[in-house]
This record gives C-alpha cells, structure tokens and sequence, in this order.
C-alpha cells in the first residue's frame, strides 16, 4: 500500500478517534468581518481567521498527498449570500516521501458576502458557517469541527477593526494570469508560465487544483527566454486542461495550462 493512502487511513483513524477535539487546542478559527455594519446593496469580504499553535499547520483547498481541506456549510438570512472560500498560496511540506500542501502560520481564508438592497437599514444579518478542517504536525493530525457565528446589523458599511487584516489577506491571494501551455516529454511534463508572471524561477512551485497526477516535490524550476518553465515529474497522464496556483512564496498567481498545439 502506498505511503499516502497509508498516511490518509492514519487520518481517517484519527479522526474517528478524537471527533470532538478543541479547535483551541490545536488552531483556532473565527469569522470576522470587514464591517459589521454592511450597507444594502453592497459587496463586503469576510474570512475566517486561522490561528495554529506553533508547529501545527492547516491545509489548502487541494491538501495533497494527505490530509484534509476545509469545508464548510453557510446559513444566511434571504437576500445574503457567501461566496467560495479563497485561499492564500500554500506552502510544501514533505514527510517521509508525502507532499502536502500546507498553511503553515496564522492565515485566512477569505469569501464574499452579498447583501441584497432589498434588506433594510437596521436589520439582524446572522452568519453562521459550520466549519470541519484538520490541525497537523508532521507526526500527528487532529479533526477540528466549529460552529462559528457572525451578528452583522445593515447600516452604512463602516469598517471594522478586523477590517485592515482582512483586506491584506485579500491582497495577497493568488492574482490571475493569462492562461498559459504545457508539454510533455515522457513521463515529465513542462509548464511553461506567461511572461507578466513576476515569479523567482528559483523558488517556483506549481500547486495543481487535482495532484493526482503530478509529483510536485520532484519539480525542476528554471529560466527560459524570459519565461519560468517548471518541468514536472508525472504519475500519470494529466488532463488536456488544468488549473492551479504558482508560487515562490512571495508572489502567487492562479494559471490554467493547456496542452500546447490545442
């Protein structure tokens, strides 16, 4: 059996066995919001704030090798909705030859919140998100499960304390590039990225939405004609199309590869 599905079934066993574990314990999370006083007819950012205790970590919307993505339902008043949960870029870590992608400090994860104009001035907006993610150390990983809840009251969109963090954290999610081609040469492909990426060729790793395919861990940065090429080792044949984020750390941005000469 591979290590990775080994790795997941420890998961799995870990979460059976400590299903009712303090978030506090382990990573805190808390719905905050850039006002608490939303204006009708207007479009504000929320996000939950994840806090781990030194040496854990969380995990991306695609968790690799192992691991679990956060997931969550909303409840809402008619006339709110909440968009998809946005990531910052994540990190690698690798563990006994299994890659994760990881968040590894205090992080958020970042949404939009719609208030229809139809909703008056002075209403309750209650917004409430159940929330299942996963604390982990290299040797250990936790459930986590919150019910966590905003009280938001319409009115003139004033900005809140949390306001400057969560715009930040806004700032800094993965910005959107040109779509950009792909080769593959035997069992190792070459993603070849578009030049307005202003990326440290050194330092680039492709974090792919499904990774099935791809050994991340093995890439090969380098420098072509100005273009970053990231050749990739494969696992198995990877789709005409696909899509995640590149990052060297500091910058990141989400690209869609097709296969060159389609």
């Amino acid at each position: 059996m591979k290590p990775a599905v080994l790795a997941l079934l420890g998961l799995v066993a870990a979460v059976r066995a400590d299903a009712a574990a303090d978030p506090a314990r382990y990573m805190k999370a808390e719905l905050v919001s850039e006002s608490l006083h939303p204006k009708p007819g207007s479009t504000i950012l929320i996000a939950i704030k994840m806090t781990p205790k030194p040496g854990w970590h969380g995990y991306w919307s695609n968790p690799g090798d192992s691991g679990i993505a956060p997931s969550g339902t909303w409840s809402t008043p008619k006339g709110v909705k909440v968009g998809p949960l946005l990531h910052p870029a994540p990190s690698l870590m690798v563990s006994d030859g299994i890659a994760s992608f990881v968040h590894s400090g205090p992080h958020m994860l970042v949404s939009k919140l719609q208030i229809s104009p139809e909703i008056r001035r002075g209403a309750h907006i209650p917004v409430i998100a159940n929330l299942s993610w996963a604390a982990c150390t290299p040797t250990q990983c936790v459930p986590l499960k919150a019910r966590l809840r905003l009280d938001l009251i319409a009115g003139n969109g004033a900005a809140s304390g949390n306001a400057p963090l969560i715009r930040a954290a806004a700032a800094r999610l993965p910005r959107r590039a040109p779509d950009a081609t792909y080769v593959r040469a035997g069992k190792t492909i070459r993603l070849t990225l578009p030049a307005s990426t202003r990326l440290d060729s050194r330092k680039s790793l492709f974090f792919p939405d499904d990774s099935a395919a791809f050994d991340v861990a093995r890439t090969r940065p380098s420098r072509r004609g100005g273009h970053v090429v990231l050749a990739i080792p494969l696992r198995s044949a990877p789709p005409a199309t696909f899509g995640g984020v590149v990052s060297d750390g500091v910058r990141a941005y989400r690209i869609a590869f097709h296969r060159a000469g389609h």
